[in-house]
């Protein structure tokens, strides 16, 4: 066994038993989703931005900068521009609501703003819009099994689309 494997091995043994200990913490659907609506600001800010950044705003704003200058800037603006905007005007009064009504995803608000028919639609819409993406366009239910040309001698998918 080498080194990489026994750290990898320990790493997941760490994140499980954390896992489940918290998890035993865990006693209603608010628990779950809202973390019981106890997260402080400055931990549901890291929050929101750990979920914000990710490889599109890292890899995906690196190449784009790398193509297109500081023209680039509008991926990693405007998602700056938007949070801001969630987090002074919309997300409050989004809170309040949430909280009074005990609404715990952007389902049960839409739900509760527009009724149960919204709610299917956009889930629906969210879910073919992902259809594009998939690695065998001409199914939602496909094989994802096309072998990628950058990498002619494995049968990995090919998900960054260059096929």
């Amino acid at each position: 066994m080498t080194l990489h494997l026994a750290l990898l091995i320990a790493y997941c043994v760490v994140i499980m038993g954390m896992g489940l200990l918290v998890g035993r913490q865990t006693k209603t659907k608010g628990d779950f989703f809202v973390a019981g609506r106890s997260l402080g600001p400055g931990l549901l800010f890291a929050t929101l931005v750990a979920a914000n950044i990710g490889a599109g705003s890292t890899v995906g704003a690196s190449g784009l900068g790398y193509r297109d200058g500081l023209s680039a800037w509008w991926w990693v603006g405007s998602a700056a521009l938007g949070s801001l905007v969630q987090a002074f005007l919309v997300g409050p009064k989004m809170r309040r609501i949430a909280a009074d009504r005990g609404l715990h995803t952007v389902g049960d608000f839409l739900e509760y703003r527009y009724g149960r028919n919204v709610r299917g639609i956009v889930s629906s819409l969210l879910w073919w819009g992902r259809w594009p993406s998939w690695p065998d366009r001409s199914s939602p239910w496909g094989s994802s099994s096309t072998p990628c040309s950058a990498c002619p001698n494995t049968s990995a998918a090919c998900w960054a689309g260059s096929s």
